[in-house]
């Protein structure tokens, strides 16, 4: 054959291997890549010394089934967390593909409020005609 003619060919089947290199499709595919989004949607105080606070979350995008922790290990499939103290919490949220994320939130402490003891007072002081 002519050199002429080799040349050409070789660097076509160079090419070839080349581009077939590059376009190799066992990359693996990141399947978190578009994972779960976490939402709190609203937390409720506690009573000061109680264990009344509540945190309520929903998911979105991800993959279906969620689950839910606030300690990152045991998971159930509710977003409400209840009996709840004051103070600072994580929330995880996995999916179906092991997929996570997390929100920290945190339970704030009210006092109760009673009308004798707190409301009547301020009422009886300010607001009474003579």
């Amino acid at each position: 054959m002519n050199q002429k003619i080799i040349k050409p060919i070789i660097l076509t089947i160079v090419s070839l291997f080349i581009l077939q290199s590059c376009n190799d499709s066992s990359e693996e595919i990141d399947p978190c890549k578009n994972g779960p989004t976490l939402l709190v949607n609203s937390v409720v105080a506690t009573l000061v010394g109680q264990s009344s606070g509540m945190i309520t979350v929903t998911a979105s995008a991800g993959q279906s089934p969620y689950v839910y922790s606030l300690d990152g290990t045991n998971f159930q499939n509710s977003g409400t967390f209840s009996g709840l103290g004051a103070g600072g919490y994580t929330i995880t949220l996995k999916d179906e593909n092991n997929c996570t994320d997390t929100e920290k939130t945190t339970i704030k402490e009210v006092q109760e409020i009673f009308y004798t003891n707190q409301i009547r007072p301020i009422i009886d002081a300010n607001c009474q005609i003579s």
